[in-house]
């Protein structure tokens, strides 16, 4: 016992006295909110917080800001006999400083020995920090978080010299502080983006005028109203992608192909001249392009592709002996004529043997810019596949409004006409 009122002693006078001078004004202080908001204040300091460790009172002054929090009778604090009825009552610096801290109280060691839940969650939360090596007074991210993680796991691993023990203990802080940061943020990751409240209104506004109530049509199948269906049809069909066709487009002569022109005489030699200049001129805009390879449909004319965009070209695909059709816009400019399609063809002086010789060599290995198309390329293919899923989910919510409005707008009329 005297062993350990000696050490008590000796930690107490090894204390900052300018930290006691601090903690002798908090205490003169007589108004308990006041008291509370200074306490916080200074327990804002690492250093403050390590000396109050060190002495034994930081737990103290944990039970009275959350008594002064919740409302009721904060207790006393260390070396605070009784409140303090007037100014001349006053504790010096050197009282404290020199005051052997007394063993606890049966109270204090009930309430050490059986702490709040609030008091449990703190040191659990400081003891998770100290596994993973982080500061309190440094702001917790989910980045700092993982960085400290990804140390504190290699360097526990059983792998690398540590034991299972310590790895599990630092696993265990990690899903805590991770739960911690989620609850913070309202079960959000950092990086989803929050609509504005404006934002978020007029979004709410706009699906509440997709149900108001409107004045329903009445259908008869004997007596149809074309003009009432038609109107109807027009607020209520489903858009499809492959409906705009070329009409606006046909009526803009501006993108038309401007085609080579025979006046005077015609023949052979003239239209070979006419096709080689036509070539030379789209040679520069013609280029040969390497695609990525795409999945095909075994079957295109028996279904259609869900979340399908707007086709880039209407023309038919090549599945039976049957006459087919090649895309109006395309036929118009880049394929109206073969010299389109041969503008960048270029014949070498090479024979039979030069060519199977390049055939059977090792491929060569790709450059670096050939190797940052093919990610390109890559990327592309993985964000329309991205754009494709997120049509699809359109497309389905917006089928079940659709099919709810048309519910709420059509009413059959099957009496019997008067």
């Amino acid at each position: 016992m005297g062993n350990t009122v000696s050490q008590q002693s000796q930690q107490t006078q090894n204390v900052n006295p300018a930290h006691v001078r601090i903690y002798v004004n908090i205490l003169s202080i007589r108004d308990y909110k006041t008291r509370a908001e200074m306490i916080q204040t200074v327990l804002a300091g690492p250093e403050y917080v390590y000396t109050a460790k060190q002495t034994g009172v930081y737990s103290h002054l944990l039970n009275y800001l959350a008594r002064v929090n919740a409302g009721s009778q904060p207790p006393l604090l260390p070396y605070e006999k009784e409140p303090l009825k007037n100014k001349n009552h006053t504790i010096s610096s050197h009282t404290i400083s020199s005051l052997v801290i007394p063993p606890p109280t049966k109270q204090q060691r009930d309430y050490l020995s059986k702490p709040k839940n609030e008091e449990k969650a703190i040191g659990y939360f400081q003891a998770c920090l100290e596994v993973l090596g982080l500061q309190e007074e440094v702001a917790l991210t989910e980045d700092t978080l993982k960085n400290a993680y990804k140390k504190s796991a290699l360097r526990n691993h059983p792998d690398k010299g540590g034991s299972e023990k310590a790895f599990e203990r630092v696993t265990r802080a990690y899903a805590y502080l991770s739960e911690i940061l989620k609850r913070i943020h309202g079960g959000r990751k950092e990086t989803v983006n929050v609509d504005e409240p404006t934002v978020l209104k007029d979004s709410r506004a706009k699906e509440s005028n997709q149900w108001a109530q409107v004045e329903p049509v009445r259908l008869n199948p004997k007596k149809l109203d074309i003009d009432a269906f038609n109107k109807m049809f027009e607020q209520t069909r489903i858009p499809d992608p492959e409906e705009d066709g070329y009409g606006d487009w046909l009526r803009d002569e501006k993108d038309g192909s401007s085609g080579v022109t025979f006046s005077g005489k015609f023949n052979r030699d003239v239209f070979n001249k006419a096709f080689e200049d036509e070539a030379k001129r789209n040679a520069s805009n013609n280029n040969f392009i390497v695609t990525q390879p795409e999945s095909l449909m075994m079957a295109p004319t028996m279904g259609i592709e869900i979340g399908r965009g707007k086709p880039s070209s209407y023309t038919a695909p090549i599945m039976n002996k049957n006459m087919n059709f090649t895309d109006l816009k395309q036929a118009y400019t880049i394929e109206s004529n073969i010299s389109q399609q041969v503008a960048s063809v270029r014949l070498d002086n090479r024979n039979f043997e030069s060519y199977k010789n390049d055939y059977n060599k090792a491929p060569r290995p790709l450059n670096d810019s050939e190797m940052e198309d093919i990610q390109k390329g890559e990327r592309y293919m993985a964000k329309k596949e991205e754009d494709r899923r997120r049509r699809a989910a359109e497309e389905d919510l917006s089928s079940t409004s659709y099919f709810e409005r048309m519910k709420r707008l059509v009413l059959m009329d099957i009496s019997k006409d008067k």
